[in-house]
């Protein structure tokens, strides 16, 4: 893998453990800075659900992570395309805005791996 696709890599993995991370120590106190509040008390009663979403994330970077330090493109690969299609179904099912927010540094990263850049 080349540069600008390994740097892109390496962002797309800091964003889902950074999502994790969120998700699954600071849900109650952050989630409201970073996710719509459907109603009041939302993120006291989905604590435990963030920490699972969370998990899947922490599983995303990692994988990302290791498809990295492996030199593996087709690791690299198969994680992006997962966190591509998790912002798809965001973005279908709860806000179009999550397509650019949690797509797009996994599209660009595809892209790059692909071209070989």
């Amino acid at each position: 893998m080349k540069l600008l696709g390994k740097t892109l890599t390496g962002l797309a993995a800091a964003e889902s453990l950074f999502i994790a991370y969120i998700e699954m120590r600071r849900w109650k106190e952050k989630g409201a800075s970073f996710f719509p509040e459907p109603h009041e008390g939302f993120f006291e009663d989905t604590v435990v659900m963030a920490g699972n979403q969370g998990l899947y994330n922490a599983f995303l970077g990692a994988g990302m992570l290791w498809g990295l330090l492996r030199r593996d493109r087709g690791v690299c690969a198969f994680f992006l395309a997962c966190m591509l299609t998790a912002a798809g179904y965001g973005c279908a099912t709860t806000s179009r805005k999550i397509i650019l927010q949690q797509g797009a540094v996994p599209a660009a990263a595809l892209a790059a791996i692909a071209l070989r850049k």
